[in-house]
């Protein structure tokens, strides 16, 4: 049977994606460890340009915006118990969930004889992503800064992770 979400998910938004997303609130109360009795662990997944991430991210976020790569390092060694993977990008409407999409896809392909059952159930997206976070939250930030994606000094490299990114739909 499938498991329902350890975390509180914010209303459907009407994307076409079905990753449930969560508030910057709950996203705190996970890195305070307010979860830490119903999960093993938590993975915060930074989908931005490298410029961006290297410019400010979420305390403990790894990054990551090379879809396979980050796919298979996840399935081939698989985490053990109930882990919670969080996905962000600047704002949360392509990167984000584009990753989580794939991460989810890749689950289902992979247990497709275990139906519904999955490796990683609990996938969310960060609502508002890095730019609604950090505002209100920059002390949890490293470091506390915030690079958006059309920083001007960054275009070029901006450019090519565009590029990428098409080319991978």
């Amino acid at each position: 049977k499938a498991q329902e979400p350890i975390l509180p998910c914010l209303p459907p938004n009407g994307s076409d994606d079905r990753i449930p997303r969560i508030s910057k609130e709950t996203l705190l109360a996970v890195l305070d460890g307010q979860y830490s009795d119903r999960i093993s662990q938590q993975r915060i997944v930074d989908c931005r340009f490298d410029y961006e991430y290297d410019g400010g991210h979420i305390d403990g976020a790894v990054k990551s915006n090379n879809q396979l790569l980050f796919v298979n390092n996840l399935f081939d060694s698989p985490i053990d118990g109930r882990v919670i993977l969080v996905f962000y990008c600047e704002y949360s409407v392509l990167r984000a969930p584009k990753m989580a999409q794939y991460v989810r896809s890749r689950d289902r392909t992979r247990n497709i004889e275990e139906y519904p059952n999955l490796t990683y159930p609990d996938v969310y997206v960060l609502d508002g992503g890095y730019s609604a976070f950090f505002p209100k939250y920059q002390d949890r930030c490293s470091p506390p800064y915030y690079i958006t994606m059309k920083n001007k000094q960054h275009s070029r490299a901006r450019r090519q992770g565009l590029e990428r990114l098409r080319a991978r739909r």
